[in-house]
């Protein structure tokens, strides 16, 4: 009796799929890490402005109307994590979100390096350049290896009349 010896034929289409899936489940992770990152940042700083920038020896605004700016930046930091958890949710399909979080992790890199070595912030700051470093590059890993036309297809103009 002959044996079934089926083989299971795996088309290109479906390598391709399969690897940007692997990958896009490491951005899922990223993306998540980042949105608890900056949604618990968003609420300390919020809440609790002057506790937070003297725990963190950051530099500390007068109690009352000066804490606006800062309480405002927690603000911004929760919608941050908000447009982080959106895209965690399938990063190919909000993949402009991710590419905004990219430019963001590397503009802030610049803008807290700046911040702190010529403007002569106080150093805890360079942590923070740290984390989104190393978010920079995890990120663009995270794209995978065609991460060139998937960054283009995600910013290329919507075909209305095909």
């Amino acid at each position: 009796m002959p044996e079934n010896t089926r083989q299971t034929v795996v088309t290109r289409t479906e390598q391709y799929q399969y690897l940007q899936n692997y990958y896009d489940r490491w951005q899922r992770s990223f993306l998540s890490i980042g949105a608890l990152y900056d949604g618990f940042f968003g609420v300390l700083v919020s809440f609790a402005p002057i506790w937070t920038t003297t725990f963190f020896d950051l530099i500390t605004p007068k109690p009352g109307a000066d804490s606006i700016w800062l309480r405002l930046v927690g603000v911004f930091l929760v919608i941050m994590a908000l447009l982080y958890l959106l895209a965690a949710r399938d990063p190919n399909r909000y993949m402009g979100i991710v590419l905004v979080c990219i430019v963001g992790k590397i503009w802030s890199v610049g803008f807290y390096s700046y911040y702190c070595y010529i403007l002569d912030a106080p150093k805890p700051f360079m942590i923070f350049a740290g984390l989104d470093f190393v978010f920079f590059f995890l990120h663009i890993w995270a794209l995978g290896p065609d991460r060139w036309r998937r960054s283009s297809a995600a910013i290329a103009k919507a075909n209305l009349y095909p």
